[in-house]
């Protein structure tokens, strides 16, 4: 007997070995939020700063050029809005394939003067056809 073939890592992935050890005090034990002044809020944003700079220092960044998000929705809509914020507007091509939290954040820039331009697949072979819109 085969066992399933787990084909959507887009949309969760296992954690290796060595996260889920270091996570996993924080999952059971150890909690509290980092945004309180107890000592257990305290501990919690200890341990995240100290995560933080592990992560900038393995990408070779500063540690607050490494923000944590919940997941791939709210880091996209992060990364789509604070660029655009830093830019004047302009043109913003998004596949039409997209998921909705890619689509959605362009599409509400629009209305912040973007030209939106979607790019829908029309044939077998992979030719594109573009549409391009605004709000």
């Amino acid at each position: 007997m085969f066992a399933p073939a787990y084909l959507d890592y887009n949309a969760t992935t296992p954690l290796e070995p060595a996260v889920l050890e270091a996570m996993l005090p924080w999952l059971s034990r150890q909690f509290g939020n980092a945004s309180s002044r107890h000592e257990y809020g305290r501990a919690a944003r200890q341990a995240i700063d100290e995560a933080r700079s592990q992560v900038a220092s393995a990408i070779g960044a500063h540690a607050t050029e490494v923000v944590f998000t919940s997941g791939g929705s709210e880091a996209n809509n992060l990364f789509i809005k604070g660029a655009a914020a830093c830019i004047k507007p302009g043109l913003l091509a998004v596949s039409a394939i997209e998921h909705p939290c890619v689509i959605k954040p362009a599409e509400q820039l629009v209305r912040r003067g973007w030209l939106l331009q979607n790019w829908r697949l029309i044939t077998t072979a992979g030719s594109m056809h573009r549409i391009t819109r605004s709000f």
